[in-house]
């Protein structure tokens, strides 16, 4: 059974393509586009039932991609060594982030679509919550600063491609955990990433205490009390003022997109939000593919490093997947920085198309 994922039919109703010119894969990608692009503008509160709306936002996750050159130092997705393996679809994201699966002789395997911040050697890191953007217009921030990427530019981390999800993820049992205004850090916290930082580099900053809320206290009144506590952490440390904030919970859904919009970049080293979704430990990659979670694989371009991905590696990671899960299909998309930047309604593109020479031409 499907739950609450777009199905492609679904998507196909939603934005449909008129050319016939289009390769079924093309015009998957295009209607596809077209639906993240429209949430992407769409602004909407939770659902009167406490869920995301499953027509507003975007949720997206930075990985290492391909190693960019044989010198490259740092953890990168190795699709040589992915791809000669034999696939287990019904094995657990868990399971094969901790090593369980026999048949792989205790090897950790980090398969991108399992969204783990689990890493050998960091026994604060997790194997069944990691974090995530949630990229909507209203999430933005408007600032003068230098430092105003909304999606990782890192030249040294590689992590120009990710994963799009569906946001029913969000929407089954507990899997969205909390949420933060930028990177949270949450590889070092409890609490499935949503507890106190237990990072010892913010520890000096602990005389502030954690955050804390009146049940009955607006919308408004929340915003401000978590911003006040926030700019005392700027004053003091910006580089780790996102670290060492407080999480806020599902139910504050409102007032992150409050605090979100009034963070002031300038001060700060990590202009990503970060959401936490948990229970990768619970999912199988069939899983994954039976729910239609997994709604694309993107590659970031329009980096004011000049920093960007490619389509091809992005196609690859793509493919891994459907060799992972039976011939699921996932599209590829350029997601352009540039355009999330400076406002631009279509940030989601399909690559261009490879010239089809046709003889006589």
């Amino acid at each position: 059974m499907r739950v609450l994922g777009y199905s492609i039919a679904a998507m196909l109703v939603l934005a449909p393509v008129a050319s016939d010119a289009f390769a079924p894969s093309e015009q998957l990608c295009q209607s596809t586009a077209q639906v993240l692009n429209t949430q992407f503008m769409t602004k909407s509160p939770l659902n009167a039932d406490g869920t995301m709306p499953e027509d507003a936002g975007v949720i997206v996750h930075t990985i290492h991609g391909p190693k960019p050159n044989p010198s490259a130092k740092g953890i990168f997705l190795d699709l040589k060594f992915l791809n000669t393996l034999d696939p287990a679809p019904d094995a657990t994201c868990g399971d094969l982030m901790t090593g369980k699966v026999k048949k792989f002789g205790g090897t950790e395997i980090y398969l991108p679509w399992c969204g783990s911040n689990r890493k050998p050697g960091e026994p604060l890191t997790l194997s069944d919550a990691s974090s995530w953007t949630y990229l909507r217009t209203d999430t933005l921030l408007n600032s003068t600063a230098t430092n105003t990427d909304e999606v990782v530019c890192r030249e040294g981390d590689n992590k120009h491609y990710g994963l799009i999800f569906s946001n029913a993820y969000m929407n089954i049992s507990n899997n969205l955990g909390c949420m933060f205004p930028l990177d949270g850090d949450t590889g070092s916290r409890p609490e499935q990433g949503c507890g106190a930082s237990l990072n010892p580099v913010v520890a000096g900053l602990s005389h502030f205490g954690p955050c804390t809320f009146d049940e009955g206290a607006t919308t408004d009144e929340k915003s401000t009390a978590y911003m006040k506590d926030f700019g005392d952490l700027l004053q003091v440390r910006p580089d780790l003022a996102g670290s060492r904030v407080c999480s806020l919970s599902k139910a504050d859904f409102d007032t992150w997109v409050s605090v979100r919009q009034k963070v002031n970049l300038s001060f700060t080293g990590w202009p990503e939000n970060e959401f936490v979704l948990r229970n990768w430990d619970k999912y199988s990659s069939q899983d994954i593919a039976d729910n239609d979670f997994l709604v694309g694989i993107y590659f970031l371009t329009g980096c004011a490093d000049g920093t960007f991905g490619n389509a091809e590696d992005a196609q690859k990671i793509a493919d891994l997947y459907s060799s992972w899960t039976g011939g699921a299909t996932v599209p590829v998309f350029e997601i352009s920085n540039q355009a999330i930047a400076s406002g631009s309604p279509t940030p989601f593109q399909c690559p261009a198309q490879p010239k089809i020479e046709v003889e006589g031409d």
